[in-house]
């Protein structure tokens, strides 16, 4: 499945504002982890050491949306 045109539009018009802006560094994408929890074990990851409380933290939609804004992607 390809992307659609108006999407392609609006991030081309994005970059070039930004290039044209010289912006050095700027957001193209935002992966936001609501959960802080993970069910994988991988040894070299800091996650599985945490406090059981803080890994059963969670993100409200609110903090979540206001991630989004900041991050401006």
């Amino acid at each position: 499945m390809g992307i659609p045109a108006l999407q392609k539009r609006r991030i081309g018009a994005y970059i070039i504002g930004r290039l044209l802006r010289r912006t050095e560094k700027f957001p193209l994408v935002l992966m936001l982890e609501p959960l802080f929890l993970c069910n994988l074990h991988c040894k070299g990851c800091g996650k599985i050491n945490q406090p059981r409380e803080i890994m059963e933290q969670m993100l409200t939609v609110d903090e979540c949306v206001g991630a989004a804004r900041e991050c401006g992607a």
